[in-house]
């Protein structure tokens, strides 16, 4: 940030000296081409003087250029990194509730975007059009004092120049909008087919991908296509080079009759170039603003999308976490779905809770409000008798571990992955840790152990190994509460085994809440609660169940014969 501060304070003289470099050429041009006329006459004229000084304000004005280009990357170089910093924690900070409703790919293709057009419009306007536009007013007033019948010609003549461009942004605002949507649409859609490769290959789904993908690119295509023939259209007027003519016309006229010099002359050919050089650069860049804008508007939905899961302002940290949950009375509405409904489950501190139930009963949305991605739509949820909503939320989801079905991992080594929670772990807490999840064997039998990148993903890993690496990972951040969403129902049954080692010493007396259509693998627990749409049935230990919950016991039966209960 000082960095950046300081390339600001140096561009306002940088830029303040190339004004006068600017200016002061075309002033010494006329100067020296009405000295050399009086050559015509007889008069001495120091050639060499007039030509070294000339020279002297060509290399002044490269100088100049060469340190005002360093400065200006400078600072789009800081202003870019910021920007995506700033656009990056925005989509952290929002709600699972927009994630889960949004790809991956176009998130970070919209931050991506935005921050490179944020810059790019900063860097247009503000480190190359206005001091341009400041240098211009300056020659339009240094102009007036040499000849106002040209100033006032070219005052007159400019708003033609305007009123075109305005025309031509109105008329492809759209057009551009409707493109960017569709690129953004385009990554998006190729970030799912490369995460996802395995399925479009074994669906043979190749072929299907690039047809969607060629549509997407036929389109955006044929909206170019629009703004380009409207940028004809405007480029086709000519409107710089009418203007240009007016002036050498009028200004010969004067020359003739012996209102201006020679050396003003080409003074306002140049200074006209000087004057126009901001509405010709923001003719150059309207179409590129275009786009630039309809990206920004793509990734302002982040900020305009209210974050509701967040820290009260006097949120509260437990000096001791001992693990009781309570679930009072709680009801949650996702949409217009009354997902859940009078949930009321109690949880003492170390005490292991099934949930059981068929798929869409609502096992992992409970899940999801013990971890506060969501908040409870009705009644309280408790966390050693304090409301979890005023809880600190980073730290409350310090002291939860989740294993789902499917951890993902990051595309980092081995090591890095299992102290994703635990940043400051050392390696042989690491190890120690994976040890305790059955994971160490596998890793130190890779050729560079924990060091090894596991890929896109993890894929690199089979299934089991990683929801090993996840147990490792959240036996080494030590939480007070466990949810384990589905570990091991995509494991065989000589990989279960192995997992469900690692799960013993992670829920070794910690509060957990075990999650699982294989119901062997929760008849241990303490109790086991029975979810059907949206409700609590049944509580109790398993015994107790089956003579008291029908459902519970039809689930039993049904895996006993070989049938899953989905």
């Amino acid at each position: 940030m000082r960095g950046h501060l300081f390339f600001v304070r140096l561009f306002v003289p940088v830029a303040f000296f190339m004004a006068l470099v600017w200016i002061g050429e075309p002033l010494y041009a006329r100067y020296a081409i009405d000295q050399m006329l009086l050559a015509l006459e007889g008069a001495p004229v120091p050639f060499v003087r007039l030509f070294g000084i000339w020279l002297g304000i060509f290399l002044l004005f490269n100088v100049v250029s060469a340190a005002m280009f360093y400065v200006k990357w400078a600072i789009q170089h800081d202003l870019l990194a910021q920007t995506r910093q700033m656009y990056y924690e925005r989509a952290l900070q929002l709600d699972i509730r927009h994630h889960v409703k949004t790809r991956g790919g176009e998130m970070m293709k919209k931050i991506d975007n935005a921050a490179d057009a944020m810059v790019d419009l900063m860097r247009q306007i503000f480190l190359e059009l206005l001091p341009s536009s400041i240098t211009a007013a300056i020659f339009l007033i240094i102009s007036a004092f040499i000849s106002w019948q040209l100033t006032v010609l070219i005052i007159a003549l400019l708003p033609l120049f305007v009123l075109l461009l305005t025309v031509y942004v109105r008329s492809t605002r759209g057009n551009m909008d409707i493109v960017n949507a569709l690129w953004v649409k385009s990554l998006g859609r190729g970030y799912d087919a490369m995460t996802n490769i395995f399925t479009v290959k074994s669906a043979g789904a190749e072929g299907r991908e690039l047809s969607s993908m060629e549509e997407i690119h036929r389109k955006g295509i044929a909206e170019l296509r629009k703004v380009n023939r409207a940028w004809s259209i405007f480029e086709g007027f000519g409107t710089f080079m009418l203007i240009r003519l007016c002036l050498i016309a009028y200004g010969m006229y004067l020359l003739v009759h012996g209102e201006l010099s020679l050396g003003s002359l080409f003074f306002y050919q140049f200074t006209f170039f000087r004057i126009v050089m901001p509405l010709e650069m923001l003719s150059s860049m309207m179409p590129r603003w275009n786009e630039l804008m309809g990206r920004v508007r793509l990734a302002e939905e982040m900020f305009l999308q209210p974050v509701t899961i967040r820290s009260k302002s006097d949120a509260v940290r437990l000096p001791d976490v001992r693990g009781r949950v309570v679930f009072d009375h709680v009801s949650f509405t996702y949409g217009d779905a009354d997902t859940l409904r009078d949930i009321t489950l109690e949880v003492e501190p170390g005490e292991h809770i099934a949930l059981v139930g068929h798929s869409g009963a609502g096992k992992s949305t409970i899940a999801m409000l013990l971890n506060r991605f969501y908040d409870v739509s009705g009644g309280r949820l408790l966390i050693d008798g304090t409301d979890i909503r005023d809880l600190d939320l980073t730290w409350w989801r310090q002291q939860v571990g989740l294993v789902m079905q499917e951890n993902v991992m990051f595309n980092d080594s081995l090591l890095e992955n299992i102290r994703y929670a635990s940043p400051r772990a050392s390696r042989e807490e690491v190890e120690q840790a994976a040890r305790r999840a059955s994971a160490h064997h596998f890793i130190a039998a890779l050729p560079q152990g924990y060091d090894t990148p596991v890929g896109e993903r993890g894929i690199r890993l089979s299934g089991g190994e990683r929801q090993r690496v996840a147990i490792a990972r959240t036996i080494l951040k030590s939480p007070a509460v466990v949810i384990l969403d589905e570990a091991t129902s995509a494991l065989d049954s000589v990989t279960e085994r192995a997992v469900q080692q690692g799960i013993r010493e992670l829920i070794a007396g910690r509060t957990s809440f075990i999650i699982a259509h294989r119901l062997s693998t929760v008849r241990s627990v303490h109790r086991i609660a029975v979810v059907e749409n949206g409700t609590i049935t049944a509580y109790a230990p398993h015994e107790t169940l089956m003579n008291q919950s029908t459902v519970y016991r039809d689930m039993v039966e049904l895996q006993r014969e070989g049938v899953l209960a989905e």
